[in-house]
């Protein structure tokens, strides 16, 4: 009996629980299907061929979709903004009405603002069937909008965004970047600012400098640059065409700031001139095709005062692969410390009873040498000494071979674009020069205090200090007086 009440127990449940999956599953479909009736774009987004927006009394503009991408059709023919179209057509199909506001023969279309409606956003798929959507101007008290799907007799109620959609101007879809290459094909740059004029190719996928074939360059910051130039964008086509010399003029182009020019090796380069006006606006002028662009002023400081040496790689003379490094042997003025590496840890070697170690520094100072970069190629031209120092460390591998030696010289102030900074000479030994790196940087290794001399105790005897406890006198007797 109890089994049998069990087995009821698990049926009743399992038909529950079924049942409630069923339910679930039965509720989605339906909600599924009531958004997909009420959409009312119900053509699939990827079968899209072309979307056309117009103003009623006004211009409009088509935008069609081919093998190469999405690409402006009229007024104009040029590639569009990939992904601003593709934003539009995404947000587009997915749009439902709210509701049937009218329905049928004998429609007054002027009570709801669609007699003269404020545009009309058209769309076309593959196989050349097409729909156009009419919003209205006129919203209801929530502030939804009044559509009509042309050649049918019913007013739709949709979210306000629909309006919104009908006052989308050319600008958003076209490509507003300065430079349409991209940044994967661009084989060179030069960059020319008057003293500033140098030229930096890709070379078996390396950025060299010819003029310095013996410079290492910094390949994140070179490929940054480039990237940084393909991502400005226009905020305004100031002019199409080939301008007069006082258009020019009027966009302080007659009197460049800079110029860049990118390709490929073997294609003619693009050029790209910069300019400011007289109320401090920037442009840039392109010549394929001849256009000025308007760009934010910020884009184009990104750009000024460059130097090759600007490219140079700063991290050259302090790399060096550390997991050969089982020794250190550190000098700090007179004195010397050496550590080695045991289990992951760091410990004192040929311990120097009368000196003090800070033992958790080696595995800093490691990480600290290696994060050093120049910050002056020239740490002995229009200098001003300051503290001398006379401090080194030398990494050793575990045949007592040394891996990596750097020396610290002296402290020197430098005036670096009219500010004075402080620098140390430095010295490694997988680079042919002298550097100058920053203080604050060569103070942080911690090399001045890794090793000092023990403070000398001072012996209690001589560390007494003479007593303020007043001394015990002898009680004196008491004096009788004397009657």
């Amino acid at each position: 009996m109890k089994n049998k009440s069990a087995l009821i127990l698990i049926v009743t449940t399992i038909l529950t629980v079924g049942y409630s999956i069923y339910d679930f599953q039965s509720e989605k479909k339906s909600e599924k299907a009531h958004a997909e009736q009420n959409r009312l774009v119900k053509f699939d987004k990827d079968q899209i061929s072309e979307f056309e927006i117009s103003k009623t009394g006004g211009t409009g503009f088509v935008v069609e979709r081919s093998p190469e991408g999405w690409k402006i059709k009229s007024p104009i023919q040029e590639t569009a903004d990939q992904a601003a179209c593709q934003d539009y057509i995404d947000g587009v199909v997915l749009e439902q009405s709210k509701d049937s506001v009218k329905k049928g023969a004998g429609i007054d279309w002027k009570i709801y603002g669609l007699d003269q409606p404020a545009g009309t956003l058209s769309f076309k798929i593959n196989s050349g069937q097409s729909l156009k959507i009419e919003v209205s101007a006129k919203k209801n008290f929530a502030g939804d909008s009044y559509l009509r799907i042309q050649g049918e007799e019913q007013v739709f109620l949709a979210a306000a965004t629909w309006l919104s959609k009908t006052e989308k101007r050319l600008f958003a879809f076209r490509d507003k970047r300065i430079l349409k290459k991209s940044a994967a094909q661009i084989g060179f740059f030069k960059y020319d600012h008057g003293k500033e004029n140098f030229r930096i190719e890709k070379k078996d996928s390396q950025w060299t400098a010819p003029v310095k074939p013996s410079w290492k360059l910094d390949q994140t910051r070179s490929n940054e640059f480039v990237y940084m130039l393909n991502t400005v964008n226009a905020i305004d086509f100031s002019k199409e065409g080939v301008a007069s010399p006082n258009e020019l003029k009027e966009f302080g182009l007659n009197k460049p700031e800079f110029t860049i020019e990118v390709g490929l090796k073997d294609q003619t380069p693009s050029k790209v001139v910069f300019a400011s006006n007289q109320k401090k606006e920037s442009f840039v002028q392109t010549f394929d095709p001849h256009r000025i662009l308007k760009i934010a002023s910020q884009d184009m400081d990104k750009f000024l005062k460059m130097s090759l040496e600007a490219f140079r790689d700063r991290h050259e003379p302090f790399d060096f692969d550390k997991t050969h490094v089982k020794k250190m042997h550190i000098l700090n003025g007179d004195l010397t410390a050496d550590f080695i590496l045991k289990n992951d840890d760091w410990v004192v070697d040929n311990q120097d009873k009368t000196l003090d170690y800070q033992v958790d520094r080696p595995k800093a100072i490691l990480a600290l040498v290696r994060n050093l970069e120049i910050m002056d190629f020239e740490p002995e031209h229009g200098i001003e000494k300051g503290q001398g120092l006379n401090q080194n460390v030398q990494f050793i591998d575990e045949q007592g071979k040394i891996v990596y030696e750097i020396k610290f010289f002296s402290t020197y102030k430098k005036t670096i674009e009219g500010l004075p900074k402080i620098y140390v000479q430095a010295k490694s030994s997988t680079y042919p020069s002298m550097v100058g790196v920053d203080e604050g940087s060569f103070r942080s290794i911690g090399l001045e205090s890794i090793v000092k001399k023990k403070e000398e105790k001072v012996s209690e005897k001589s560390s007494e200090k003479p007593s303020n406890k007043p001394s015990e006198k002898t009680p004196e007797k008491p004096v009788k007086n004397e009657k």
